[in-house]
C-alpha cells in the first residue's frame, strides 16, 4: 500500500542491508520479491507449490496457482483466481489447489502432489508437471 517513490526506497534499503545475506521474505507483493530475492517460493493454503528463481517464478511459472497469482496482478491484466481460498482448519484432500484449479484432474482430488524437481532447480507441486 505504498506510494510507488517510498516503496522503491524500501526496496533498495533491504537490498542494501541484505547483501551478502540470507532473508526470508513473506509478502504478497511478488515485484517487490523479485527485485530483492534471487528464489521465491509461493506459498498457498500452508504449502509450498512452487520454488525456482526469482525471474524464472514470474516469467515461466509451472503451477497453476502461481499462473494465476501473477494473471491476477494488476500489471499483468488483474484476472482473479476464480473461487475462495480453502479453511486452513479442514484444507480440501489431495491437492490443496484443486477446488479452484482449471486444469485439475481426478488424481488432484485424491492424492496428495509430492514437490517435482524440473529444469534448473525449479520445483513444482503438480501433477501436470510430473
Amino acid at each position: 500500500g505504498l506510494d510507488a517513490r517510498t516503496k522503491a526506497e524500501i526496496v533498495n534499503l533491504i537490498r542494501d542491508m541484505t547483501s551478502g545475506r540470507s532473508m526470508l521474505m513473506i509478502t504478497h507483493d511478488l515485484a517487490a520479491a523479485c527485485e530483492i530475492c534471487d528464489r521465491i517460493a509461493v506459498m498457498y493454503a500452508g504449502e509450498i507449490l512452487e520454488e525456482a528463481a526469482a525471474e524464472t517464478i514470474l516469467n515461466d511459472p509451472q503451477h497453476p496457482y502461481t499462473q494465476g497469482f501473477i494473471r491476477s496482478l494488476p500489471s499483468r491484466g488483474l484476472h482473479p483466481i476464480s473461487g475462495s481460498s480453502p479453511s486452513l482448519i479442514d484444507p480440501p484432500s489431495g491437492c490443496r489447489f484443486h477446488p479452484r484449479c482449471p486444469y485439475a484432474m481426478e488424481v488432484c482430488k485424491s492424492e496428495h502432489p509430492q514437490m517435482v524437481r524440473l529444469e534448473n532447480g525449479h520445483l513444482s507441486r503438480c501433477f501436470l508437471c510430473g
